[in-house]
């Protein structure tokens, strides 16, 4: 396999998450869909970013689903995408075969770069849902 790198970037180091917590857009609520091969076939509605128990910033974004309402959020969605692509901070690492990241998704964004096609190999992503609780 080549390519396909994991890209990570944490709310702490990322150089723009102040500006754009602090715009009044990302505490609006967006409305956030999934393409069919999901098989969710209803939508949700929350805001890009919200607050942790100490104020901090904690961000619910996937790049793939948002379905903006206007212009206005159009615009920071792309905001918020450009500064995340440009961030100098993201932590870029290839994954040993066999590896995995957990990773507290309301605080890290994570994403990948693009695989080189192999028509011999296969990938498989495995999500987990649900809530977690320590008694």
């Amino acid at each position: 396999m080549e390519g396909g790198e994991t890209a990570m970037l944490h709310l702490d180091d990322w150089e723009h998450c102040d500006e754009l917590f602090n715009d009044p857009t990302a505490k609006e609520d967006f409305i956030w869909g999934s393409p069919k091969s999901k098989n969710i076939d209803y939508k949700v509605e929350h805001p890009v970013f919200s607050s942790d128990q100490e104020g901090k910033p904690q961000i619910s974004y996937i790049d793939q689903f948002p379905e903006p309402k206007n212009m206005k959020q159009g615009t920071f969605l792309q905001k918020l995408s450009d500064s995340l692509e440009e961030s100098n901070n993201k932590i870029i690492t290839k994954l040993p075969v066999g590896s995995s990241v957990v990773a507290n998704n309301y605080f890290w964004l994570h994403g990948r770069k693009p695989f080189k096609e192999n028509k011999e190999l296969s990938r498989e992503l495995l999500r987990i849902r649900g809530s977690f609780f320590i008694n």
